[in-house]
């Protein structure tokens, strides 16, 4: 297992319990997602006396509602549990990213106060600061909108596909296979877009380590007449930041690009196999899928941004790993591999 994932898993055992509770009220909150816009359609059943028995989702679902009545109380009652779950899903979701957040915080800065004077003599200290503000947000949602919402997104979409299944199997196949390799394509292109992260946040670092050196040699810079100097490098680093800034930014323009075009090609694709598959699926089967899918529009955007999330998070991870061993530590090391 990769050593960026072992925070992960410190993590999770140290609140198994909360963690678990998030993912149950994730699950039960995607059931509940379903079964709103589903009910509604049982409302015309029911008001309208319109459509079939095989029409009815809710009652493959061995739910069955007789009366309009029945029908209210069930779809308020589905209103309440969505309203409850999702402040809960969202506020234990949250309060788990700031706590996986907290703890590498304290124990990052724990380590770096326990290093030698000679580690931090020559060194400033303005590089470092970074891995207390952005790389701890980028740690954070690697938890949450990386590994926990990854797995919410999945359920949700199980969920969705199961519910497809039973309308229509070979159609739900076909866009099955569609979403994996939609998947497949936007994991490489977050691979690729790695290298440029490492770039841009590279540049950031030498940037602010730049001006923290500036500012602390203040007077000297003054003495010795050196601001046109100064702000010329300054000027350089600034560029440079840009340029690598703009290359991160065409990929993730990239990645912005793929995402909604990915989910309506998948309707598109729904729509060309009901001409594919004629026949075999009904008007009313083919309507019920397109809007199950248009449900599923958001799990399916969730889903395709987490290799980002994780490419994101694995980089910070990686870079606030190193802060446990100390600099000159870490120069050693090198040079026993070198030689």
């Amino acid at each position: 297992m990769h050593e960026h994932r072992r925070h992960v898993r410190q993590h999770i055992s140290k609140y198994k319990l909360v963690f678990g509770s998030v993912l149950l009220s994730g699950l039960i909150n995607n059931v509940v997602s379903f079964l709103l816009p589903v009910s509604i359609g049982e409302f015309f059943a029911l008001f309208f006396h319109s459509g079939s028995s095989k029409a009815h989702l809710l009652h493959w679902m061995g739910i069955e509602l007789q009366s309009i009545q029945q029908f209210f109380i069930f779809f308020f009652l589905l209103l309440a549990m969505k309203a409850v779950l999702s402040f809960i899903e969202n506020y234990l979701t949250t309060r788990q990213g700031e706590l996986f957040a907290l703890g590498l915080r304290e124990s990052v800065f724990g380590a770096q106060i326990n290093w030698s004077a000679s580690s931090w003599l020559n060194r400033s200290y303005g590089k470092y600061l970074l891995r207390y503000s952005n790389d701890m947000k980028s740690i954070q949602q690697y938890l949450t909108k990386g590994y926990m919402e990854g797995i919410k997104s999945s359920l949700f979409l199980l969920i969705g596909f199961l519910i497809m299944v039973k309308i229509n199997w070979p159609v739900t196949l076909v866009l099955f296979l569609l979403l994996v390799t939609g998947l497949g394509l936007i994991y490489l292109v977050a691979r690729w877009q790695s290298g440029f992260i490492i770039a841009s946040r590279t540049a950031r670092s030498s940037l602010l380590a730049y001006v923290a050196r500036q500012f602390s040699r203040f007077n000297k810079l003054k003495e010795r007449h050196e601001e046109e100097i100064t702000v010329s490098g300054f000027r350089e680093k600034s560029a440079d930041l840009y340029e690598r800034n703009m290359k991160y930014n065409l990929t993730e323009s990239l990645m912005v690009m793929l995402v909604p075009v990915f989910i309506f090609g998948i309707i598109g694709v729904l729509l060309w196999s009901m001409i594919l598959f004629e026949g075999n699926i009904t008007a009313a089967e083919g309507l019920m899928m397109v809007l199950i899918l248009i449900m599923m529009e958001s799990g399916i955007k969730k889903l395709l941004k987490v290799p980002s999330y994780i490419n994101k998070g694995k980089i910070s991870l990686q870079k606030v790993d190193k802060l446990y061993v100390e600099p000159e530590m870490r120069e050693r090391q090198v040079e026993v591999g070198v030689s």
